[in-house]
């Protein structure tokens, strides 16, 4: 089980362009998507304004957590008469759904060379998108995504090495904390008690409950409520599944209580969810 893999696919993690800027000049862009967008600098030195200016250096990386209506620029120096040369990945999430880690997502994380120059995936996948966007060879555009999502993901694992890690991400590194995760992404549908879940943890119940709230950003039982319900949603969007198989795969004992709580938290029913997709057979709502 990987919690950080499940719930970067219930958000929609997506890149949506990977390329190489080649600037001399400053550079400059407004985005009005919700969209991030991460910069790695391969050569030369420049400043990225945005909700104030961080320099790089060569190796440097920068991940911008939201960019829409925000006017960001790249502002390339003095680098002996040389272009400078930056990735740039664009990427999309949706960022509205009731999971922490959209939620508490830093505004920018700034990674020092060292991030990319260490011996992990980090720096031998830049090295890799780096070479595709330059040989452009068939299937370019898929290989250069897929790229870019494991610099997405391999960013956020570099949080771990931060003092200060956003909510979510900080659990994750917390082996008590994440036992707990584990089970109840493992087991979504049984009914977790905080008593159960803080001799998972092996700590005390109010102690469990209160670091859990502090790293994750939610009570243990609301995290594990709404984690049910975004897993639902999921299997709705992209399984041949009924509402009430959806219903029992988040715990819920009938399909018309499954659907009140969906529709409180979504704003729409789950069988919206089914109407919406594309070239899809009717599906039946079964009642228990």
């Amino acid at each position: 089980m990987d919690v950080l893999g499940d719930v970067l696919g219930v958000i929609g993690l997506k890149a949506t362009a990977a390329s190489v800027l080649t600037l001399t000049t400053d550079y400059e862009e407004e985005r009005t998507a919700s969209e991030s967008v991460a910069y790695i600098l391969l050569d030369g030195k420049c400043v990225i304004e945005f909700q104030g200016g961080t320099s790089l250096l060569p190796g440097d990386a920068l991940l911008l957590g939201d960019t829409k209506h925000f006017v960001h620029r790249v502002n390339p120096e003095s680098n002996d008469g040389k272009p400078v040369r930056l990735i740039q990945c664009v990427f999309r999430l949706e960022r509205t759904l009731p999971h922490p880690l959209p939620k508490y997502f830093p505004a920018r994380l700034n990674l020092e060379a060292r991030y990319l120059t260490d011996e992990t995936e980090l720096g031998r996948t830049v090295d890799l998108l780096d070479g595709e966007l330059i040989n452009s060879l068939p299937g370019i555009n898929y290989a250069g995504l897929r790229l870019a999502e494991i610099i997405f993901v391999e960013m956020l694992r570099r949080c771990s090495l931060e003092r200060t890690q956003p909510r979510f991400l900080a659990g994750l590194t917390d082996s008590s904390i994440l036992r707990t995760l584990l089970v109840m992404h493992r087991e979504p549908a049984k009914s977790w008690q905080v008593a159960e879940l803080a001799r998972e943890a092996g700590l005390s119940r109010s102690a469990f409950s209160s670091r859990f709230h502090n790293l994750v950003g939610e009570p243990p039982l609301t995290y594990l409520r709404y984690w049910r319900l975004l897993k639902a949603r999921l299997l709705l969007q992209e399984e041949a599944i009924s509402v009430w198989e959806a219903a029992r795969i988040a715990g819920y004992q009938s399909s018309s209580g499954f659907s009140r709580a969906f529709s409180r938290l979504f704003g729409g029913t789950p069988s919206t969810i089914l109407k919406a997709k594309p070239n899809s057979p009717g599906h039946k709502t079964l009642k228990k």
